[in-house]
């Protein structure tokens, strides 16, 4: 019976760092042990050629009789029974790595390719560097060969969650705007708190998850208690800038706009912030700043958004016709797409060593 060896669950960039230097430890001290190979028997070459029907048992490509390498277990070097035919990119590779190495490699390289295919930022940086290594090679040949030209218009660029580009959603009704927002707060929320420096796949599954359950009806928007029982608990403070000194009362929703005057509705601003946010919509107020609002105080917005939506039922309602309604709020400004998670606060904290 085979016993099945994955590769060891890492949580940390430096365990990650420190696991592949031991690995190379591990191949330096497999190098100086190992022996010296003998040459084989042309009938026993053929032998092992056969085996695969002329292609290398690692890539599949074909291989030539008079000229291919072979591949055999360190620990029964030379044995014709565990030997294979392999070209020789894939023999180097073989003989130079541990097979942890190579995993390794291949699980490294299978997000390198996603990252490239997907034009990620940092699939682009990915492509340059290989561009530039491959332009270099082909300056060095005997027999250069002309570029390869592909009709990118034929192979357009699709949109993949999973890789951190933006999905790129039309909205019908105010329902699927507003929960896809909500969604996306959850997610970033997650992504914070874990630490995290992008969005990765459970980030994405859980804003996925929950925005089919608010379309569904089989899940809901937490209740407005949660956030009056962290208003609590949170530091007295701007909830826009941080700031502790000349503190006033902030309506979330402007109350000249029709919001109601209820304590889900209030929280903490200094004379500054609340002079500029004055009437304006909380969203439109820091697109014109340029910032994007801690996600406890958006949080608190959207959930008085989608209540507004529920209790006046126009959830179900266009989303283009939207601005005929007279709406308290600018719904226009509802953010669809979400900073990196390093880009995020939860919350402004008074900093208590500097007091």
């Amino acid at each position: 019976m085979k016993i099945k060896v994955e590769l060891p669950y890492i949580d940390k960039k430096e365990f990650l760092s420190a696991e592949l230097r031991r690995l190379n430890i591990l191949r330096s001290e497999r190098k100086k042990k190992k022996q010296k190979t003998k040459s084989l028997r042309k009938s026993d070459k053929d032998k092992i050629f056969n085996k695969t029907n002329g292609t290398c048992h690692i890539c599949g490509c074909e291989l030539e009789t008079e000229k291919f390498s072979i591949t055999s277990s360190f620990e029964k070097e030379n044995s014709i029974e565990n030997s294979l035919p392999a070209c020789q990119s894939c023999k180097r590779i073989y003989d130079n790595y541990l097979p942890s190495e190579i995993k390794w490699m291949l699980k490294i390289g299978l997000w390198a390719r996603t990252q490239i295919e997907f034009e990620t930022e940092v699939g682009k940086e990915i492509a340059t560097e290989i561009i530039e290594q491959e332009k270099d090679r082909e300056y060095r040949r005997k027999e250069t060969r002309k570029p390869f030209v592909i009709d990118v218009s034929k192979y357009p660029v699709k949109a993949n969650p999973f890789v951190g580009k933006p999905v790129k959603r039309e909205y019908k009704t105010i329902k699927e705007m507003l929960f896809w927002s909500y969604a996306n707060l959850s997610m970033a929320h997650k992504a914070v708190n874990d630490k995290a420096e992008r969005y990765t796949r459970l980030h994405f599954s859980i804003r996925s998850k929950l925005f089919k359950g608010l379309m569904k009806g089989t899940m809901n928007p937490r209740s407005m208690f949660h956030d009056e029982k962290e208003k609590l608990g949170a530091d007295k403070c701007c909830v826009y800038c941080g700031k502790t000194k000349s503190l006033q009362i902030d309506h979330i929703i402007p109350k000249n706009k029709g919001s109601k005057d209820a304590g889900e509705n209030l929280v903490w601003a200094c004379r500054k912030c609340n002079a500029s946010k004055n009437d304006a919509d909380l969203m439109e107020w820091h697109s014109k700043k340029d910032e994007f609002p801690p996600l406890h105080i958006l949080r608190n917005y959207m959930k008085l958004v989608i209540q507004y939506c529920n209790d006046n039922d126009l959830m179900d309602n266009d989303v283009d016709t939207s601005c005929e309604l007279n709406l308290p709020f600018a719904i226009e400004y509802t953010p669809l797409d979400f900073p990196k998670p390093t880009e995020l606060i939860t919350r402004f904290e008074i900093n208590k060593n500097a007091l």
